[in-house]
């Protein structure tokens, strides 16, 4: 099983007081025990940084070391994607459920 987490997820994780027993903790852990794989997309680290930081209620709530952490724990899983401009072409095959997206391009062939 692969599993992408969103921002929201994460925010919401390193905001709770029970972080490890939450629902994306034990994702977290299912993905360290090697259950299953979870996907981390490198724009989602700059993203989740940004939206705290962006925010003073949250940057009040969540220590810098706390985020620093997470994305250290998350950044050795494999992006989704090695080439951000494929982004747009996966998006809109999802979004049309395409069976098949037919391309040249090593980088969206490699990712099956």
């Amino acid at each position: 099983m692969r599993i992408l987490l969103d921002t929201n997820p994460l925010i919401s994780y390193l905001l709770s007081e029970n972080a490890k027993q939450s629902a994306v903790g034990a994702i977290l852990r299912g993905a360290l025990d090697g259950r299953f794989t979870l996907l981390f997309v490198d724009l989602l680290a700059e993203e989740v940084e940004r939206k705290i930081t962006e925010r003073p209620d949250l940057t009040a709530r969540i220590p810098r070391s706390d985020v620093e952490e997470l994305i250290r724990t998350l950044l050795p899983y494999p992006p989704v994607r090695r080439d951000p401009d494929d982004d747009v072409l996966i998006a809109h095959a999802i979004a049309a459920r395409a069976d098949y997206v037919v391309s040249w391009d090593m980088d969206l062939r490699d990712l099956g």
